[in-house]
Parts: C-alpha cells; sequence; structure tokens
C-alpha cells in the first residue's frame, strides 16, 4: 500500500536505526501511525525483503530491533 512504500522511502534516508528511535522520527515528521501498526508494517516489509529487522538482544538497551536496509553494511551493533 501507499502507506507501506512511504515508510520504505522513510526507511532509506535512516537506515540501520532502533525501531524505537525510527517510529520517534516518523512521528517527528509529522505521519500519524501508532506502534504497534508502525512495527507491524516494518514486519511486513522485512517479510517481503525489502528491510531487514534485524533482533538485537541484550545490550544496554536490552532487546530491540535494528531496521537496515538489505546488503547495507554488516557492521558489528554492540553498542545497543
Amino acid at each position: 500500500d501507499d502507506e507501506a512504500k512511504e515508510l520504505l522511502e522513510f526507511v532509506k534516508k535512516k537506515p540501520s536505526m532502533k525501531i524505537g528511535d525510527l517510529f520517534q522520527a516518523y512521528l517527528a515528521s509529522g505521519k500519524e501511525l501508532s506502534y504497534k501498526q508502525f512495527a507491524r508494517k516494518i514486519e511486513k516489509l522485512a517479510s517481503d525483503k525489502f528491510v531487514v529487522a534485524e533482533k538485537v538482544i541484550g545490550g544496554k538497551d536490552g532487546t530491540t530491533t535494528i531496521v537496515k536496509l538489505p546488503g547495507s553494511d554488516e557492521r558489528k551493533l554492540t553498542e545497543f
């Protein structure tokens, strides 16, 4: 759908971000969506292989998901 395409374009501008930070940036850009709807759309984009949603367990922020583009730099995300 159009909203998913718009979200993909947004992720392209802000790759390799924690999902919570990405959501806050999305809201700050003037978009209105609940976190649950946002997470589901990211999940759908990931299942369709438009983005990679990598779950990181542990670290200073606990468990989080890093949203990035396929084939992007695969650096270790130890700071998360």
